[in-house]
């Protein structure tokens, strides 16, 4: 990018202030991301120049940029380009951090601003502008709030974004959610959560290991496909996910598992420090380790390999008599039975004895079909299951999964919640006998590996909450498993941040 006297460096802060205050000019700071401008900069950026004050506009570098994936739409030096085009602007500065403090604390401006938005601290997702406006104190600035109309660049990105919202999830919003009102609460609740209810997870720890591969053509020799291994990647999968993504919100989770040399130092690599480790001695039973081989072109998952499941009857009665022992010292217990092993039938009927307080979200895959099945749970606060699952269960096979519900109720009145997801359909959440559907939010997707298990762990935290209605709370759910998919990999990007900022974004 060529230098220009506008685009300066952190380090020409210092001398910036300097030339100004020695000349008597007054000096005003704006910082944000300005990803896409439009009039509302340019009003905000005219009152902020009012008054013949020096405007300095310091911009959020791509890393810091905390928006949600595909955001910053254009990359630093696009930004930086842009805005040192607009006469009003006198100085543009790049900002490596997270906040505009140290870009204060080296220009020590008279003003700092922000727009109109900031007058509600709730809004203030990054929970930054606090230690903000203490350090412009401290030179005997003052904070500013913009008088202008309010815009959102994001608003201007997610109106154009045709893809993102379907025209089944608008008419379900238009009869049955107000959209200004559940976007206020979420921002409201997410933003800022605080609870002292202690939580206990139980269930399969599992490591995604991805291995991106091209294809060389066929055997020669045999009828087999040949291919060369490009690159690999692992992540933490099953009930370590769901951690990582808890801990984001919830302070006092702990993870009752298995122990030993190996498994720890997996846990220690890939599991949220914040999380409290209740181990059971084990040399037998490993981490299950599942083996994507992904093209690396298309990246379509070829095949899977499954490693490291297990069973072994006196290690399950350990862990049983662990979960007895424990369980009445939680407010909530979260169960994500993966049907790896982990939840073993000693396991089952220690949890169906303390079902009015248990959280389970029963899975069938390749490797348990038809043998890991919900109706082993006597009751819960809450089962999910998906639409396979539950046919399984009720063994139906071509009714409307709304009739199945009807027809089954023994199993569906059994919890609280009985939840059915349904991938990219949608879901049904049954509470006293009603059956609500609410369809998927986020229709497009990258790798759908892991949304449910983000999905009911979103459920967990709404409940937590005790502000949204049943409508609201599949809709809040929907959110987090759509932003989950937009990653390849099964990765935990997911945060308070990005779910507010979604809200803020479509949520109008």
């Amino acid at each position: 990018m060529k230098k220009t006297m506008k685009i300066i460096s952190f380090k020409e802060l210092s001398k910036i202030h300097k030339k100004y205050k020695k000349n008597g000019i007054k000096t005003i700071l704006a910082h944000g991301v300005f990803d896409v401008l439009h009039i509302g900069h340019l009003l905000y950026f005219n009152e902020a120049k009012n008054k013949n004050r020096k405007l300095i506009v310091s911009v959020t570098s791509d890393k810091f940029v905390n928006k949600g994936d595909g955001r910053p739409v254009f990359n630093i030096k696009d930004r930086i380009r842009l805005l040192s085009s607009i006469d009003c602007v006198d100085h543009v500065v790049e900002s490596n951090s997270p906040s505009a403090v140290k870009i204060i604390n080296a220009l020590k401006p008279n003003f700092y601003i922000k727009g109109k938005d900031y007058k509600n601290n709730k809004l203030d997702l990054s929970k930054n502008l606090k230690s903000e406006i203490n350090s412009i104190k401290k030179f005997d600035g003052k904070f500013l709030v913009s008088k202008t109309k309010l815009f959102s660049s994001s608003k201007i990105i997610g109106k154009y974004d045709s893809d993102l919202l379907n025209k089944e999830m608008a008419i379900f919003f238009k009869k049955n959610v107000n959209l200004e009102n559940l976007k206020n609460k979420i921002l409201e609740n997410f933003s800022q959560i605080n609870n002292s209810e202690k939580i206990l997870c139980v269930g399969d720890p599992i490591i995604d290991t991805y291995k991106y591969v091209t294809s060389l053509g066929k055997s020669a020799k045999s009828n087999i496909l040949s291919t060369k291994k490009v690159s690999q990647k692992s992540y933490g999968g099953g009930i370590i996910l769901v951690l990582n993504y808890l801990s984001n919100f919830i302070k006092n989770i702990d993870y009752l598992t298995y122990s030993n040399t190996k498994n720890d130092r997996v846990l220690k690599k890939f599991l949220n420090k914040k999380v409290k480790l209740i181990k059971i001695n084990s040399k037998i039973i490993n981490i299950v380790n599942k083996i994507r081989f992904v093209d690396n072109y298309s990246k379509n998952k070829l095949f899977q390999i499954n490693e490291g499941e297990f069973s072994d009857e006196n290690t399950d009665k350990k862990i049983s008599k662990k979960f007895k022992s424990i369980a009445k010292k939680y407010n909530k217990i979260l169960i994500f039975d993966f049907g790896h092993g982990f939840i073993n039938k000693f396991l089952v009927k220690e949890i169906n004895k303390i079902r009015k307080k248990c959280y389970i979200n029963c899975q069938s895959n390749s490797s348990n079909f038809g043998f890991n099945l919900a109706d082993k749970y006597k009751s819960a606060y809450a089962l999910s299951v998906d639409e396979l699952e539950l046919r399984l269960s009720t063994r139906d096979k071509y009714n409307s999964v709304n009739n199945i519900l009807k027809n089954n109720k023994n199993l569906v009145s059994n919890s609280k919640y009985f939840i059915v997801t349904q991938g990219d359909k949608g879901c049904y959440i049954v509470s006293k006998n009603k059956i609500t559907f609410i369809p998927t939010l986020i229709k497009r997707s990258r790798d759908t590996t892991g949304c449910g298990d983000i999905f009911f762990s979103t459920f967990l935290i709404s409940n937590i909450l005790k502000k949204f209605n049943i409508s609201e709370t599949g809709i809040i759910c929907h959110i987090a498993a759509g932003l989950h998919t937009g990653k390849e990999g099964n990765d935990n990007i997911v945060n308070s941040n990005i779910i507010c900022n979604f809200a803020k974004t479509y949520l109008n």
